[in-house]
Parts: C-alpha cells; sequence; structure tokens
C-alpha cells in the first residue's frame, strides 16, 4: 500500500478524526455522513501538487470547507504515504484563505498516482473522444470515464505479467481480461472496439450490438474494469503507483456483478494497485468478505470504517475489521443491517 493515514481536522463534518488506509479500504455509511470528504481532500491534495491550486470548483470557496462546529480559523488535511512521509496542508483563514504546506516535493518524487472514478460515470454512448498526448500512456481513464475507449483502443494489446495469467484461454492481454471480466459479471459477454482516427474517436460494441442496446450495468462498469487492469500494465511495465479511487462501483450493476467485481478487486492489489472504495452496496462489502475467506487476499490487508454524525453533526469513524472466516469482529448500528431488518418486518 503506498498511502496508509489521513489525518483531518477541521474539514467539514471532521472536527478531528484519522483514517488508517490498506490495500483495499471501504468508506460507508448514512448519506452525509462524512465518506465522500475523504475522497474530496484526497482530490484536493493531489490538485496541489500537480496544478498549485486545492481548490475543486464542485466544492465551493475553500472557507466553505470549515467546519462549522469549531472556533478554530484553519483546517488542516495530513497525508501519510509508504508509511512514514508525510505531506501536510493547513489552510488559515484569518487574513483570507492562506495554504501552508510541505512534503509535496518529496512526494511527488515517490511517483504515486492518484486515479479518480465519480459515481457519475458515462452510462451508455456510441463514441469517445481519443488523446493525441504523447504522455497518454499516464492518464487514466478520466473522472467519468471519458477516457475508457482511449485507453482500450490504444493499449489493449499490452500483455499482461505472466503472474496474472490466471485461467484466461486467450492471449494475456488488457483487452481479453476485461472481456474475460465482463463475462465473470455478465456471462457471455463479447466486447469490440474500434478506432477511427480521421474522427479523433473510438468506439465500442457489445456482442455486435451498440451500447445502447445492452443496458447501463455494463457500460458503467467497464470504465472501472479498465482502470483496473490497465493499472496493474502500468505498474509492471513502467513501475507507476497507483491508488485508485472508485465511487459506488455497485451503480447498474446486479448483485452477482457486485459481489464478482469486489472479488476482482481484491485480487488485484496483489499487482501493486491500492484501491479506496465508497459504497452503499452490501454486496461490495461481502464481495470482500468472500475474498478474504477464499485466500483471494489476506485479511491485514483490508480495512473498513462506517460514518456516522453525532448530535452536533460531526463525524465519527468506527472501523470493524474481517476475520480469517470473512466475519466481522463487529456490526456497527445501520451498518448494512437494513435487508436484515426488512426480512424481519416482512416475516
Amino acid at each position: 500500500m503506498y498511502i496508509t493515514r489521513l489525518d483531518l481536522k477541521n474539514f467539514k463534518s471532521h472536527k478531528e478524526n484519522y483514517i488508517d488506509f490498506k490495500d483495499i479500504t471501504l468508506l460507508t455509511g448514512l448519506n452525509g455522513a462524512g465518506k465522500s470528504s475523504i475522497f474530496q481532500s484526497l482530490r484536493m491534495l493531489w490538485k496541489l501538487l500537480y496544478e498549485g491550486d486545492l481548490v475543486l470548483n464542485e466544492y465551493g470557496e475553500l472557507q466553505m470547507l470549515k467546519n462549522t462546529d469549531t472556533k478554530e480559523d484553519f483546517f488542516t488535511i495530513n497525508l501519510r504515504y509508504l508509511e512514514k512521509e508525510n505531506l501536510e496542508v493547513r489552510v488559515h483563514f484569518e487574513e483570507g484563505p492562506l495554504i501552508v504546506h510541505q512534503g509535496d516535493q518529496l512526494f511527488r518524487n515517490k511517483g504515486i498516482s492518484f486515479i479518480y472514478l465519480s459515481a457519475n460515470r458515462l452510462g451508455p454512448t456510441e463514441f469517445q473522444y481519443i488523446r493525441n498526448s504523447k504522455t497518454s500512456l499516464y492518464n487514466s481513464v478520466g473522472i467519468n470515464g471519458e477516457f475508457t475507449l482511449d485507453i482500450l483502443s490504444k493499449f489493449g494489446d499490452q500483455l499482461l505479467p505472466d503472474s496474472f495469467k490466471e485461467d484466461i484461454e486467450k492471449q494475456n492481454t488488457i483487452k481479453n481480461h476485461v472481456e474475460k471480466l465482463l463475462q465473470d459479471i455478465s456471462p457471455n459477454i463479447k466486447l469490440e472496439t474500434e478506432l477511427h482516427k480521421k474522427m479523433n474517436v473510438a468506439t465500442f460494441s457489445i456482442n455486435g450490438y451498440t451500447p445502447y442496446n445492452v443496458g447501463f450495468g455494463i457500460s458503467y462498469t467497464l470504465s472501472i474494469l479498465v482502470q483496473l487492469i490497465y493499472s496493474i500494465y502500468l505498474f509492471d511495465k513502467h513501475k507507476i503507483k497507483s491508488v485508485i479511487l472508485i465511487e459506488n462501483p455497485e451503480a447498474h450493476l446486479h448483485p452477482r456483478g457486485q459481489t464478482k467485481l469486489a472479488e476482482f478487486i481484491s485480487k488485484i492489489t496483489n499487482f501493486g494497485i491500492q484501491v479506496i472504495i465508497e459504497t452503499h452496496s452490501d454486496y461490495i462489502l461481502d464481495g470482500l468478505r468472500l475474498a478474504v475467506k477464499d485466500k483471494l487476499i489476506k485479511k491485514e490487508k483490508t480495512q473498513l470504517h462506517y460514518f456516522e454524525l453525532d448530535e452536533n453533526l460531526n463525524t465519527k469513524v468506527l472501523s470493524p475489521t474481517i476475520g480469517e472466516n470473512g466475519d466481522l469482529n463487529e456490526w456497527p448500528e445501520n451498518f448494512f443491517d437494513t435487508s436484515l431488518n426488512n426480512k424481519m418486518r416482512l416475516m
């Protein structure tokens, strides 16, 4: 794992909290409880490192991000990475926003790449534009998955490490693995991509049909699968370390597909990828628990966090742990208990 802990003070509903990260980390909780703030703070750090600016436009001015229950006139975001190093940002508001940060140059030298996949991913689409930058090798599929076909059409034939071959019958390429995973999620899927250089676009079809004729689930999931598998290639061939943030990977997926996806994500953490997931799905949680039970990932490489608000609207973080058999050491109130409660009411 590359990032190990995030400390937040006076940041939105996080008056003072710390979040530990492992190879795969699940963030869950009721709406508005503070889990999305974890992704937001990480994205702010990343933007500061590479663009020199903390502000994410969709969240408003920095003053709007200070905790409303504190008398202190600042917030801090501190990221611990590679066990010992720290990247800290402190924002003061006494004379307008004053940003003080340290450790940023050292962080860049470590070659850690943050990749964020929004819940607002593209659904079915006839085409996507391709990129012609010489640095496209180091790009992600895009926040909304808008460059998924760009990656797939340019790098789909690239070979993955032999250790990742598993039971695939075809050649050990990015595209073949994406297709195999789609079949695990929805059997008998066949994926075809085509590059149209004159129009600067790429298109894809599923079983010979356009994406509009297949449904939302496959299109929403495709960007996640491509990013995960492409990141294995980047680590193997170019030693690029990826920390992938995924919002609601369960969107539009059947429960079987959600469980399979979580199991796969658990496996790829053995290939130099760290994944942080924000989810409302008990099937994603079950997939991770099953992965531990089936020895696809060690329990020590997993981390769960459940977020809830206290009486002052500040975030509390509870962190159950997964045992060898997929069991949990505790089950907080409202932690994926709605299905069980509904069934008890129907009895």
